[in-house]
């Protein structure tokens, strides 16, 4: 209110001036003021949704379906923690070393490491070599030119501009495909 006061001082200021570039009608907005006088009391009227006895089954029946094939076999699922710990630590000692070995390979080219790293980010799992990865793309951005130009296949250049851009490097859209 006492904004209100301080920029439009205690007259009223319609909302609609006199101009020809306004956007609302002013048959709209000509009722409409700022200024301190009170609102209308307007009468509020309480409706009700149903009917008077309150009780939903009776005034909104249910469907009834024919119960599923599958009965209630996927309802509940036997949990082991033993087995999910043995996956977890064969995870660790046998897969995370197969993957950073292949990650660091001197076989693979520029090219299949980033689509490697472009599957494991896919995955869900590019956390756990997140500095295996940052080595390959930061030599890999280095090189970007040749490994360009080497490509004539366009989802293997998107590949290659998605996991740069998705890791911060700065790729311009225009310079990949030379417009």
């Amino acid at each position: 209110m006492e904004a209100t006061r301080t920029s439009f001082g205690l007259h009223n200021a319609p909302l609609c001036p006199t101009t020809n570039l306004s956007l609302f009608p002013r048959r709209w907005l000509h009722k409409h003021t700022l200024s301190l006088k009170p609102a209308k009391q307007h009468h509020l009227v309480c409706v009700r949704a149903t009917e008077s006895n309150d009780n939903l089954e009776s005034s909104r029946p249910l469907a009834h379906f024919s119960p599923t094939l599958w009965g209630d076999h996927f309802l509940s699922v036997p949990l082991h923690v033993a087995e999910f710990d043995d996956f977890s630590r064969e995870i660790e000692v046998t897969m995370k070393p197969k993957v950073r070995d292949m990650l660091k390979s001197s076989k693979n080219s520029d090219n299949e490491r980033i689509r490697l790293i472009h599957l494991l980010m896919n995955l869900g799992i590019a956390y756990h070599f997140e500095i295996e990865i940052d080595e390959i793309l930061g030599q890999a951005f280095g090189n970007l030119d040749d490994i360009i130009a080497k490509e004539n296949d366009l989802e293997t250049i998107s590949t290659m501009f998605e996991v740069f851009r998705l890791r911060g490097y700065y790729m311009p859209c225009g310079g990949i495909l030379g417009t």
